[in-house]
C-alpha cells in the first residue's frame, strides 16, 4: 500500500515496491523523498542534476543499482536495486552518492554526449539538496505506512 501524500514528511527513503522475476530474483523500488507533495518540489535543473549523481555515484559503489529516476512530481527519486539490499545498505549508499555530489566540480555526464538536456543541470542547487539530505539523515527511516498495524 503506498502512503497517503498527504501524511508525509520528507526527507525519507523507504521501500515502496519488491517484485521478482520469473527466476526469482528481487528487484526492489525504492522511494527518496525529498519534497512535500503536493507543497514543495525541486527545481527541473536540480531534480535533473541530482538524478544524473545518483545514477553516476549509486552504480560506480554498487552492482546492486539498476537506475535511479526522477518522480514525475519532481518531489524526489526512485531507485531501483536488485534485492538484497534493506534500508541501511540503501541508506548508506545514498549518503555515499551524495558525498560523492558535494564533492564534485560538475554535473556526471551533463555533456551533449551523455544527457538530452545538457544545458539542463544545476550543480549548486544539487550540492544544496545534497548537504540539506545528509543533515536530515537521521529522519530517512521515519517513513512508515500508518496502516502496517491493520495489515
Amino acid at each position: 500500500m503506498d502512503l497517503d501524500h498527504r501524511q508525509m514528511t520528507p526527507p525519507f527513503i523507504r521501500e515502496s515496491h519488491r517484485a521478482s522475476s520469473p527466476d526469482g530474483t528481487d528487484v526492489v523500488v525504492w522511494d527518496l523523498r525529498v519534497g512535500q507533495p503536493n507543497v514543495t518540489r525541486l527545481a527541473s535543473p536540480v531534480l535533473h542534476s541530482v538524478e544524473h549523481a545518483l545514477i553516476a555515484y549509486l552504480r560506480r559503489d554498487s552492482p546492486a543499482v539498476i537506475h535511479a529516476a526522477p518522480m514525475g512530481c519532481g518531489t524526489g527519486f526512485y531507485v531501483m536495486t536488485f534485492g538484497g539490499l534493506d534500508f541501511d545498505g540503501i541508506a548508506a549508499l545514498v549518503a555515499g552518492a551524495l558525498e560523492s555530489l558535494l564533492q564534485a566540480t560538475a554535473v556526471p555526464m551533463a555533456d551533449t554526449t551523455q544527457c538530452g538536456a545538457a544545458e539542463h543541470h544545476s550543480l549548486t542547487g544539487a550540492q544544496e539538496v545534497a548537504r540539506w539530505l545528509l543533515r536530515h539523515r537521521a529522519d530517512w527511516a521515519q517513513a512508515q505506512d500508518p496502516n502496517a498495524d491493520d495489515r
